[in-house]
């Protein structure tokens, strides 16, 4: 017996003693590679650099090496890799710095015309990476890939740059992502669609910041990264997502429904900070004339200190029902709100902000255990607002696809049912420059309607058994409005009618000497 699902339906075909089915096959996804880095002849980085910032010049690198071999793994120098390595020994006192480098990425096939997808859920970009000299107690640092596509006849060249969070320890580890898994920078998916049939080079950057976190303050610190691959995902067959329907798990409209406790913030690379306030029951700022949380920045000082970044945000929480946190899919959850900026530059259409969303659970809730008695966080995961105008928008994002700030997606999956605090926070984070805003008083982000939502499948898959002469249909059980329905049809093309009484799970159903498909369809609750 297999279970077929023709969505928004689930049909199951049965013969005279329910022994024949249908199913289809679809062919496998399959991906060209448009870059592999291996460092070795066959897949070399031409060139590379390195750097530090906001270390007053006392940051020292080697490298990067693109012809490294591990002394230990490789003593027959068969795999060459990449290391750069890094001293901190001179910058004891220094807090808001970092370092990096990057190249070129190697691509076997030069063909520009292989770039066909403006989706950037259709790119996997994978590497392997390990480090040296993490000083107790740290057991990994966390870095930032960055991978950028570049299009010389575009200005600004670089058209698309995906910033991808990873935590590498002293072992190496293999990491995967889709691009849409990462934040944007310099760039947005309409320049990436505008220019990504004509990609010129391909470069990649690692940066770290703050790396005496993880390092501390001496010499021999290292990163060593090889294999480094760009795919795109040729689909060969059309996902069909399951219909579902969402229960609220928190809703502030700013109105009968608020959000509560709100706190600000701000920061600069030097002494010259914007000035931040925020109000989150803000009267007509809201969709349709109703209130709205606003941040609100006055940037005029930093026009007579420019610092190299700065920014700005407003936290808080809300109403939340926890109970519905109980999944650790992430998949199974659904954020949405609605967004809008004021006081852009006059030649600046949208910018780009950002969403952190922390989630909590009671002290020592993770392992090991710490000495203070604050709540364990167990992630933060962050949400680009791109594009973003003046214009109302409305922003949809499942959980899965926020970017990793904090935490980790598995102490979500290990800890899901034990959340006591959901907490959002929403940042400004490009204002130095004045490219966006400009360095004037009256730049605002507006927020609306903060939703987050647990979805349910909205119909359950379906299981056959026998009972003498009788067949046993039974599905999951069904969580949302309504009810679900089965139906029987002669033929898998209908037409189908209702099966009297079987309006829950389990339906007894007669055998007799006809062929039967069965399905089962959605019921709306009566009005």
């Amino acid at each position: 017996m297999q279970l077929h699902r023709y969505l928004p339906l689930t049909i199951v075909g049965l013969a005279l003693a329910g022994s024949a089915g249908i199913h289809t096959c679809a062919m496998a996804d399959s991906t060209n590679v448009l870059a592999l880095t291996t460092f070795d002849a066959a897949g070399p980085s031409d060139w590379g650099y390195g750097y530090y910032y906001g270390d007053d010049g006392l940051g020292i690198y080697e490298g990067p090496d693109r012809a490294y071999y591990d002394p230990v793994a490789d003593p027959e120098m068969t795999n060459a890799l990449c290391r750069y390595a890094f001293d901190l020994s001179l910058l004891p006192g220094y807090n808001n710095y970092g370092t990096g480098f990057g190249g070129p990425q190697f691509r076997p096939d030069a063909d520009p015309t292989l770039f066909t997808s403006t989706n950037r859920e259709d790119y996997l970009f994978s590497f392997d990476a390990y480090v040296e000299g993490l000083e107790a107690p740290a057991t990994e640092a966390r870095f930032e890939m960055q991978v950028q596509f570049n299009n010389s006849d575009a200005t600004p060249a670089k058209i698309l740059q995906v910033n991808l969070p990873f935590s590498a320890r002293s072992t190496k580890q293999h990491f995967v992502f889709t691009l849409d898994e990462g934040s944007l920078a310099d760039s947005s998916d309409a320049t990436f669609a505008a220019g990504h049939d004509n990609i010129t080079s391909l470069t990649y950057n690692v940066n770290i910041h703050v790396p005496s976190d993880a390092f501390g303050f001496d010499v021999g610190n290292a990163i060593v990264v090889d294999n480094l691959m760009l795919q795109m995902v040729k689909r060969s067959s059309v996902t069909v997502p399951l219909p579902t329907v969402a229960k609220t798990i928190a809703y502030w409209n700013m109105d009968d429904q608020p959000a509560t406790n709100e706190y600000h913030y701000n920061w600069s690379q030097n002494s010259t900070l914007p000035l931040v306030t925020a109000s989150m029951e803000a009267a007509g700022y809201g969709v349709g004339g109703s209130n709205a949380w606003i941040l609100q920045m006055d940037n005029t000082e930093l026009a007579n200190d420019p610092p190299q970044w700065a920014g700005g945000g407003t936290g808080g929480t809300g109403p939340v029902d926890y109970s519905l946190f109980n999944t650790g899919d992430l998949t199974g959850y659904r954020l949405s709100f609605d967004a809008r900026a004021a006081g852009l530059a006059p030649d600046r259409p949208s910018t780009t902000c950002a969403l952190q969303l922390f989630m909590d659970a009671p002290d020592d809730t993770l392992q090991p255990a710490d000495e203070n008695t604050d709540a364990d966080l167990v992630a933060r995961l962050d949400f680009q607002l791109t594009e973003l105008g003046t214009e109302w928008r409305t922003y949809t994002f499942l959980l899965n696809k926020g970017q990793v700030g904090l935490g980790s997606k598995t102490n979500f999956v290990e800890h899901f049912n034990q959340l006591t605090e959901l907490r959002t926070q929403w940042q400004i984070e490009n204002i130095a420059s004045s490219t966006d805003w400009g360095y004037d008083a009256d730049n605002t982000l507006v927020i609306d309607n903060f939703r987050i939502e647990r979805l349910y499948p909205a119909i359950p898959s379906l299981s056959v058994s026998r009972s003498a002469n009788n067949l046993v249909i039974s599905w999951g059980e069904w969580s949302g409005q309504g009810h679900i329905q089965l139906q029987s049809a002669p033929t898998v093309q209908g037409p189908y009618t209702d099966v009297p009484g079987a309006t829950g799970s389990p339906a007894s159903v007669p055998m007799d000497n006809t062929s039967k498909f069965f399905r089962t369809i959605w019921a709306p609750p009566a009005q």
